[in-house]
């Protein structure tokens, strides 16, 4: 069975939904469902991403929130907290993250397959919802 789920600026869900490749809070907010979808498709043909990181991130994005996660680069796993304002699949149909890093101090882009973990940021007497 073929897929063919990535065009040059769209994914496309199962049910033939198109999705931006770049997908930011306020358009996440109006169509959370169709890029769940989407992405759920596209963890699937990229087996190596965690869908519930995939959520999490998605998550955080569309409600202004924090991550943490572990991050693997070059070799070096640092700790580092991110706002993300944007979801997207590079050029390279990687899946990206672009959010501000509080370890870098700048907004940069971040590969969801090199997150080894992942949680919401939460402050002392806050919960997360399930």
């Amino acid at each position: 069975m073929h897929h063919q789920f990535i065009t040059p600026a769209y994914l496309h869900t199962c049910t033939g939904y198109r999705v931006p490749r770049t997908a930011d809070a306020g358009w996440l907010s109006e169509n959370q469902y169709h890029i769940y979808d989407a992405l759920a498709v596209y963890a699937r043909v990229v087996p190596d991403i965690d869908p519930t990181t995939i959520k999490r991130v998605l998550t955080a994005t569309r409600d202004g929130d924090a991550l943490v996660v572990l991050y693997q680069h070059g070799g070096e796993t640092t700790a580092r907290v991110l706002f993300p304002s944007a979801v997207m699949v590079s050029k390279d149909d990687h899946l990206a993250v672009r959010a501000f890093c509080t370890y870098r101090r700048e907004v940069r882009s971040f590969r969801v397959d090199r997150f080894m973990d992942s949680h919401a940021f939460v402050l002392p007497g806050e919960t997360v919802a399930a």
